[in-house]
């Protein structure tokens, strides 16, 4: 048998001795790469994959020079950020969440300014000047395929990837995914809202009671219903009885009947009202005329009701004074004109007009009859402002339930409203019909603070005049 020639065996020699240490570079950079995420993940709501195989992307960039490679891993730390940050915020995809950024210059950007938030940033800082070390020497990019490919094929055969046949997961977290591909497609391919789907019945706040039914048989009342922002059901049965208080006490349960319920809910703020108003699940970009009639505005007004919608921030917020007069709100009022230049103003990064004051607005329009009354709040949008205490009321539930001063800063500015709209209620003659329902959980980032509440159920509270 003849022999192979030696200058086909020195290449495979060399290529040994050249790859080993190319994917131990590698593996370090995609180490590195996930670090900050995984350790974040330790405190933070974050629900993303194990590994972002994006680093591949980073390496291949790095042939390029440190300082490309070091661009696209921000990059790509910026997309996984996105994807993280719709699971937060209970965003139903990244595209919707993408497309909410263009509100975002109306917001008060410093309200997120925080100590932990600069711990992160230093984090970031220091696993990019690692990154930057590691790809000071070119990564070849066979060392990424290796290191990479057994990593998706187990996010395959986990069941967790788009290429898996599997019908369920083996794993329940998924294993790995590319959040660069994720953004680049909600932002490349702008693909039309799905169409909405209607509710099962007995999911919506207005399903409690026949609201229809109630106003044919009171002509001469009013209804009032309450989405509040952020109001979701506290595990501790003492916070949710004292919020409860905040609402309903004597005088109020011998003016109304009290129906209280624990409502399913998806999705963020308007996800909640396109529930609440319209028993509808989906984009509110999807409003047809044929479904906007469906809603419970256009429904009263069909029975000669005067509806008017009231809310603390901009009107063009989530385009609200567009698709508001399309559901039946006849009457729209937003922070523009609720909270003109030099009014009182409250909130966080939501600033906007003082949720009180606009219970107080709510109370002149129903004294009128046949008004249906929609109120969004605004102040408990999180985060919320940290006052220099509460009462020491409120202070006492949170040290009894170990609640952190986020979640009591929170509960103490929801308690405010229902004792504002407990005192607004009792102050008219003719009682409304109040229907009263949270629009989802508290989005909380920190994973202590988010798993006080149930992660599927807001509460509902009508109260119906005897």
């Amino acid at each position: 048998m003849t022999a192979r020639p030696d200058v086909l065996m020195i290449p495979r020699s060399r290529l040994r001795e050249l790859l080993l240490p190319a994917i131990l570079r590698y593996a370090a950079l995609l180490c590195v790469a996930n670090l900050p995420y995984w350790v974040l993940g330790r405190f933070f709501f974050l629900d993303r994959a194990w590994f972002s195989v994006d680093s591949v992307v980073v390496a291949l960039a790095s042939g390029l020079g440190p300082s490309v490679g070091l661009a696209v891993l921000c990059v790509s730390w910026l997309a996984d950020a996105v994807t993280s940050a719709s699971r937060i915020y209970f965003f139903g995809s990244v595209g919707s969440f993408v497309d909410a950024t263009r509100f975002a210059g109306r917001l008060d950007l410093l309200a997120f300014v925080s100590w932990q938030n600069a711990a992160v940033l230093l984090a970031f800082c220091t696993c990019a000047a690692m990154s930057w070390r590691l790809m000071r020497r070119r990564i070849d990019w066979r060392a990424a395929l290796i290191v990479s490919l057994p990593i998706v094929l187990l996010d395959v055969l986990n069941g967790s990837s788009y290429l898996s046949m599997r019908a369920s997961r083996i794993e329940a977290e998924n294993v790995a995914s590319s959040p660069l591909l994720t953004v680049a497609r909600a932002v490349a391919v702008a693909r039309p809202p799905g169409p909405l789907d209607t509710l099962p019945k007995g999911e919506s706040v207005s399903d409690v009671v026949d609201v229809d039914a109630w106003a044919a048989a009171h002509p001469n009342r009013s209804i009032l219903l309450v989405m509040v922002e952020s109001m979701g059901l506290h595990r501790d049965t003492g916070v949710r009885e004292w919020l409860r208080a905040g609402l309903v006490d004597a005088g109020m349960s011998a003016r109304y009947e009290v129906v209280e319920r624990q409502l399913p809910f998806r999705g963020a703020t308007v996800a909640g009202e396109l529930r609440g108003l319209c028993g509808l699940a989906g984009d509110y970009r999807s409003i047809t005329p044929e479904l906007a009639g469906r809603c419970l505005p256009a429904r009263l007004a069909a029975q000669g009701w005067h509806s008017v919608g009231l809310h603390g921030f901009s009107g063009n917020m989530f385009d609200r004074r567009d698709w508001w007069p399309r559901i039946g709100l006849q009457q729209i009022e937003f922070g523009e004109e609720l909270s003109p230049s030099g009014a009182r103003r409250c909130g966080g990064a939501f600033r906007g007009a003082c949720d009180t004051d606009l219970v107080q607005r709510a109370g002149t329009e129903l004294r009128r009859s046949r008004q249906f009354v929609y109120l969004l709040t605004l102040n408990s949008h999180l985060p919320v402002p940290i006052e220099a205490g509460v009462s020491p009321d409120a202070q006492a539930r949170c040290d009894a339930a170990h609640t952190g001063r986020d979640v009591c800063q929170l509960i103490a500015i929801q308690h405010a409203l229902l004792r504002s709209l407990h005192d607004m209620l009792l102050g008219l003659d003719d009682t409304p019909l109040v229907l009263l329902v949270g629009d989802h959980a508290p989005p909380f980032v920190g994973t202590a603070l988010r798993d006080q509440f149930i992660v599927d159920r807001v509460p509902a509270v009508v109260l119906v005049p005897r």
